[in-house]
C-alpha cells in the first residue's frame, strides 16, 4: 500500500480519483490548493502526488519545482484540462513522472500511479507495488 497526495480543485473528480485508488488498496490524501498539498507533502511525504496542472493560487507547475526541490525522491503525476505540449515539456523538464489530460481514463491514472511507485526508491524499501491492481478486468469466455 502506498500513500498518495492528490491535488485536485474539482471536487467530484478529486473524490472519484481518491475512491479508485483507495479501492486499489493505497491510503489518498487529498486537498483542493497547491498550498495545501505542499503543506501535506511536507508533512507525510507521500509516495505519489498527483496534482492538476491549474489551481487556485500556485499553479501545479509552481508546486512540482518546489517539491522537486525540497522533496527529490516524491514522484509527481500532472493532470489537466487545459495544457499543452509545451506545458507537458516544462513538467517533464521540472521533474513530473508523468502527464495526463483530462478527461481522466482512471485505469491509465492508475498504471501511471503503479510505473511511479516502481521508480520510487522510497517505495521500493519497502516492497515495492503490487503489479496489476489497474488492470482492466478481463472478459470472461461466454
Amino acid at each position: 500500500m502506498a500513500l498518495i497526495g492528490l491535488i485536485e480543485d474539482e471536487q467530484l473528480l478529486r473524490k472519484c480519483v481518491a475512491r479508485r485508488l483507495e479501492l486499489a488498496g493505497h491510503s489518498v490524501c487529498a486537498v483542493e490548493t497547491a498550498e495545501e498539498g505542499y503543506e501535506l507533502i511536507s508533512r507525510l511525504q507521500p509516495d505519489v502526488v498527483i496534482t492538476d496542472l491549474r489551481l487556485p493560487g500556485m499553479s501545479g507547475q509552481e508546486l512540482l519545482v518546489r517539491v522537486k526541490r525540497n522533496y527529490p525522491d516524491v514522484e509527481i503525476i500532472i493532470i489537466t484540462a487545459h495544457g499543452s505540449e509545451v506545458d507537458a515539456e516544462e513538467a517533464r523538464a521540472n521533474g513530473a513522472a508523468e502527464y495526463l489530460s483530462k478527461p481522466l481514463d482512471l485505469i491509465d491514472l492508475g498504471r501511471s500511479v503503479e510505473r511511479c511507485l516502481l521508480a520510487s526508491t522510497a517505495f521500493a524499501g519497502e516492497g515495492g507495488a503490487r503489479s496489476g491492481r489497474f488492470a482492466a478486468p478481463e472478459r470472461q469466455p461466454t
